[in-house]
């Protein structure tokens, strides 16, 4: 693929004035990049994982306005989700210490980062704003967020081009163990019509997410390959990073 894209590349400078287009063929270039980049990281995030998340989302929301009969099975289907996400190969293991929050999702507060590694999901991904932007970027970033959240990736890559380097793309992790847990002990609240607590248990789910640069992710081991020492870095050779950059969106299990 990176033969046939420099190829690309080569064939299209070598066919261009360079005076009047050379700009204008280097910004193409650069955006077929971003897209594939995005694309890429894309393809990591979880499908079991983000309806998991929207199960846990539309849940609380319900269980808030006192509605706990109608928010129980979204409660069990996050379950069910969740458990079907840690059976899939798209999961990673590191310390959540050896993680690198950015700074627009920073821990809760009093929050302690453990180091024992554990497994997480990916769950998630938001465009976020890195420097001043025109209106029509920020209405794109606003349109591909929907997009992603809808599901619709592809779309969101298209529709994210016209942003450029103004936007970068982060990935957000659930760790496996802690959100199950959550959703286990809201199931049982809500079952024993305690929607408060059971809001509670939920908020507390969606607390544990740790949203990272999406590059970040190329480095984590697979799930299961863990050592006992793992401290986040993946030894084994990284994925081509080739042509990434939410609130939740699918990919491949």
């Amino acid at each position: 693929m990176r033969l046939s894209s420099s190829i690309a590349i080569v064939a299209a400078l070598s066919f261009t004035p360079v005076a009047a287009s050379a700009e204008g063929v280097m910004q193409k270039i650069h955006d077929r990049y971003e897209q594939g980049r995005a694309d890429h990281s894309f393809r990591h995030l979880s499908k079991d994982g983000q309806r998991a998340i929207d199960d846990i989302l539309q849940a609380r929301d319900l269980l808030a306005a006192g509605k706990t009969t109608q928010a129980v099975p979204l409660i069990t289907d996050a379950g069910k989700r969740l458990e079907a996400a840690g059976k899939a190969r798209l999961k990673f293991n590191a310390a959540e210490a050896a993680l690198h929050r950015v700074p627009q999702h920073p821990a809760p507060a009093g929050h302690t980062a453990t180091t024992q590694p554990t497994d997480w999901i990916p769950v998630g991904a938001e465009f976020i704003v890195t420097d001043e932007m025109a209106p029509e970027k920020k209405a794109a970033l606003t349109t591909a967020n929907t997009q992603i959240r809808q599901g619709n990736t592809a779309q969101a890559s298209q529709t994210v081009q016209v942003v450029g380097q103004d936007a970068a793309l982060i990935i957000a992790l659930a760790p496996l163990q802690q959100t199950q847990g959550a959703v286990n002990r809201a199931a049982a609240l809500a079952e024993g019509d305690d929607a408060t607590s059971a809001a509670a248990a939920l908020s507390s789910a969606l607390d544990g997410l740790v949203f990272i640069a999406d590059e970040e992710v190329d480095t984590l081991a697979p799930a299961g390959k863990n050592t006992g020492t793992n401290t986040g870095k993946n030894t084994a050779a990284k994925a081509p990073a080739a042509p990434a950059h939410a609130a939740p969106a699918p990919a491949a299990n």
